[in-house]
């Protein structure tokens, strides 16, 4: 080696040699052990082993000089040649960890795991949503004071139906005070056994908002989230144009520390050392690029930042910290199990060896030949007598060793041995950058495992539903670390695994070791809890004998439709059940007290609305070209369709229900020109007129609160009021009384058009509801947030309570018929939110006589 010269942007160099040849090299291939140098010979290696590398013939004679420039030209010289040679640097494909992977064709430019979104949507975040978000702090800033100080009405969270789990794994977590603690949208969610005996729900949460101060809060997306080792510290990670790591107490609820993180706007992944200081943070840049930080949190400083360039955004899937170290941690992922140790500013990393030996046949006399078909049997000896000849052979030449491609997804440490779980299936042990030990573990993809070091417990969650817990052996005489399983808990009962890891319902994303307990959460969001030692009970066998036999108690506590989008939510008549209708057509029904679920159905159609009934059990489906009528009965809780209630009609845009409930307006849009029906909703739906006159598509429709008008918007803007009647358009201006609409109507009414004056073209109004016989009216906005105001509102009197904990675009909203309750749900958080609704009866007295004379109430 006579010259090197090493690249800006990566870890590669290049360098010439006394033969005049040109090499591309690893920089940190150059470092090594200095035992490793005892006897050392040059005269020893042949030429053609002096680099395996890349090579390229380059000089006749020795190269003097190699120069790098900006990573794009490298120029060479040597010393009889007497010329400069430039050569253009080419870098090879950043998708070459998907290589051997068998992902779906149409998947391979963005995660298969569905962790990281595709750069067409996270540069929409990007640009419109978390910048949008940032003006949140200034609608807080902006609430009426004077109202704020004596509000006639108040909402207080009381319930949240979901949290992050589909695109996240391992996140739920057990506090210090045994609490489960998991992210919804911009919340810290905790739970714990309701020691009220007045309520119904077996479990009470409790809302941790990162953000301390309320009105500078921006409510941005909790992306992930940590504990310390003793549970204490609790370090929050956001997703925003400039990502935070937020810190916090738990037991004193007190935030500790805030800091703005370089160049990076979502955090994937977070832990904590040893010491409860270092933090370790993979994130996503603003150009779209995985990155490496270790922070100081008690300093607020970031000690090392290292970009992921040349790579997929996605590769990292897990990282995690060496046992009583703040310098050394290995990441894993797509093809890739990397061991890192900090020096000083710097990061070097040393590759672990993705290859096991090979698996081979006894074919007696001692003669051992390789079987394909035997290679999942690896690990074999871990869990039974038989010993694979594998793994008493001693390796000796890399033809004894085979490559492996797999995608790790998540690890952790027990008794210094690093346990590595793989999408294929098998849990890997690892031990001096070297897999040791592989064991099959599940039918599918293990998402996710958690380990408990002090007890040597490991627990692993697949795809198929199992949930599997652990003991890691150790030989004491010859070291060999092995697995034992202890027990097996599964929530895919009576279901083929191929079909289980199908179901999102089935998929484990999430396990905790707790006290005596084990937490398990799947994709769709629910959590259930089991503890790791049953009961004993007996049991009569098929021969008639009485055996002992374990009872394994599994316990759900929440049920979540995370992998489904809320469209439509609606209340019941007697404000006791919640309806549920996603934009796939799932519906569900649940108990509003409890949120236990009663019935649940899919439809597998793109859904539009759904409507509650409020003089009868009754429930409107409707879909883009279907609309459906359920009777639901609360006393035997069963959902029967009803034929007569039933429509099949062009592509459906808009569908509501008259106060009285005796007329149903359909809009629709047809090759001709878009259209109203009304229908007659007495003994089913009989069509009784069509209105026409539109220019385009049909946005909402509306009935007014007398039943004799009803008021339609375009696409264009132009809002057209019709006298149900005659079918004739008239003019707003022609009628003597304020007309009073029932819904989304309410955007156009006059006695409501101050609120306008607070939204924009950026932030436009998605939805407006009003508390019937109560000066109260609820505003749902793009950002995300809700905004209550007096009513009426004329002269743009200011809003006097803001909540954001929502995430962004607010897709449904509405009271319960009592009035005790308000439920909320948006479109990116997939959370529905229910609220108690506390009232000031001396204000609202006050107001309903300041506007008893117009009328208002």
């Amino acid at each position: 080696m006579s010259s090197v010269s090493r690249f800006g942007a990566i870890d590669n160099a290049v360098c010439g040699s006394v033969h005049g040849d040109l090499y591309l090299f690893r920089f940190p291939a150059m470092i090594i052990d200095k035992g490793a140098l005892s006897g050392f010979n040059l005269d020893k290696i042949k030429k053609a082993e002096m680099a395996l590398t890349r090579g390229y013939t380059a000089h006749t004679s020795m190269i003097l000089n190699t120069e790098n420039y900006e990573d794009k030209l490298i120029l060479t010289t040597s010393i009889q040649d007497q010329c400069i040679v430039q050569w253009r640097v080419e870098f090879e494909d950043q998708d070459w960890e998907l290589d051997f992977n068998r992902f779906a064709p149409d998947r391979i430019k963005q995660d298969p795991f569905v962790e990281v979104m595709n750069q067409d949507k996270f540069n929409t975040y990007l640009n419109e949503i978390w910048n949008y978000r940032n003006e949140v702090a200034e609608l807080n800033q902006n609430i009426n004071q004077q109202e704020f100080a004596d509000p006639a009405c108040e909402l207080e969270l009381d319930t949240v139906i979901g949290r992050r789990a589909y695109d996240r794994r391992n996140n739920i977590k057990i506090d210090c005070s045994d609490r489960i603690m998991y992210s919804a949208g911009s919340l810290i969610v905790t739970l714990q056994p309701n020691t009220d005996s007045q309520d119904d729900a077996m479990y009470k949460q409790t809302f941790l908002r990162p953000e301390e101060q309320r009105f500078t809060a921006t409510s941005p997306d909790v992306s992930c989230f940590a504990l310390s080792d003793d549970k204490r510290l609790l370090f929050i990670g956001t997703s925003q144009s400039e990502a935070n790591i937020i810190v916090w107490e738990i037991s004193t609820q007190v935030q500790l520390a805030r800091f703005i993180l370089p160049n990076c706007c979502t955090i994937m992944y977070l832990k904590v050392a040893f010491d409860s200081k270092h933090i370790i943070i993979v994130g996503l840049t603003r150009d779209f690029l995985q990155v490496i930080m270790i922070a100081d949190w008690t300093l607020q400083e970031v000690i090392i930042y290292r970009q992921i360039l040349h790579s997929v955004p996605f590769k990292i899937k897990d990282v995690a910290f060496f046992p009583g170290s703040t310098r050394k941690f290995v990441t894993c992922g797509i093809q890739h199990m990397c061991f890192w140790t900090q020096s000083g500013r710097n990061l070097e990393n040393m590759t672990g060896e993705l290859t096991l030996p090979r698996t081979f046949t006894n074919n007696g006399g001692g003669v051992f030949s390789h079987d394909m078909q035997n290679q999942g049997r690896f690990g074999l000896a871990l869990v039974c007598d038989e010993i694979d000849p594998a793994l008493g052979k001693q390796v000796k030449s890399d033809e004894e060793l085979e490559n492996i491609y797999v995608t790790f997804l998540t690890m952790g440490w027990l008794k210094n041995t690093l346990v590595a779980s793989g999408d294929d299936g098998f849990l890997y042990l690892w031990e001096n950058e070297r897999i040791i030990r592989r064991l099959f573990a599940h039918e599918g993809s293990i998402f996710s495992i958690d380990t408990n070091s002090k007890v040597g417990l490991i627990v692993s969650g697949g795809m198929e539903g199992n949930v599997i817990l652990w003991r890691l052996l150790v030989e004491q005489r010859s070291n060999i670390k092995s697995l034992d399983k202890l027990k097996t808990i599964t929530i895919a009962k009576h279901m083929d695994p191929q079909q289980a890891v199908l179901n999102p319902e089935c998929n484990i994303q999430t396990v905790c070791l707790g006290y005596n307990r084990i937490i398990i959460g799947t994709r769709t969001g629910t959590i259930y809890e089991t503890p790791i030692s049953d009961e004993q009970k007996v049991v009569k066998t098929a021969q008639g004998s009485q055996v002992l036999a374990e009872k394994v108690d599994i316990k759900r506590i929440i049920r979540c439709i995370d992998h489904e989008n809320p469209r439509s939510i609606a209340i019941d008549m007697r404000s006791t059940r919640i309806f549920i209708l996603t934009q796939k057509g799932f519906f569900s029904c649940w108990s509003l007290q409890t949120f236990d679920v009663i019935f649940s159905k899919n439809y597998f159609k793109n859904a539009r609305s759904l409507i509650a009934f409020k003089h009868t059990n009754k429930v409107m489906l409707v879909f883009e070209n279907e609309i459906f009528v359920v009777d639901s009965n609360p006393n035997y809780n069963t959902f029967d369709e009803l034929p007569a209630y039933t429509l099949k009609l062009n592509q459906i845009s808009d569908a509501k229900l008259n106060f009285n409930e005796k007329i149903l307006g359909v809009a629709t849009t047809s090759a001709a020109a878009p259209e109203v029906t009304l229908y007659d909703a007495e003994n089913g739906f009989t069509k009784m007129k069509t209105l026409y006159g539109f220019k385009s598509s049909i946005k909402y429709i509306d009935f007014s609160t007398d039943n004799y008008y009803l008021q339609c918007e375009d696409n264009l803007g132009e809002v057209i009021l019709f006298e149900i009647e005659t079918q004739r358009i008239i003019n707003s201006d022609a009628i003597d009384f304020e007309l009073e609409w029932i819904g989304e109507g309410l955007r156009s009414y006059s006695q409501l058009k101050g609120v306008h004056y607070w939204y924009s073209a950026s932030n436009k109004i998605t939805q407006i509801t009003k508390v019937h016989g109560r000066p109260i009216v609820a505003v749902g906005d793009e950002l995300g947030t809700i905004r209550l105001y007096n009513y009426p509102n004329i002269t743009g009197e200011g809003y006097y309570q803001c909540y954001s904990d929502h995430l962004f675009s607010i897709t449904s909203c509405s009271f319960s018929p009592d009035r005790m309750y308000f439920l909320s749900s948006s479109e990116v958080d997939r959370c529905i939110f229910k609220w108690k609704v506390i009232y000031n009866a001396d204000k609202i007295k006050r107001l309903i006589a300041e506007h008893q004379g117009l009328g208002a109430v």
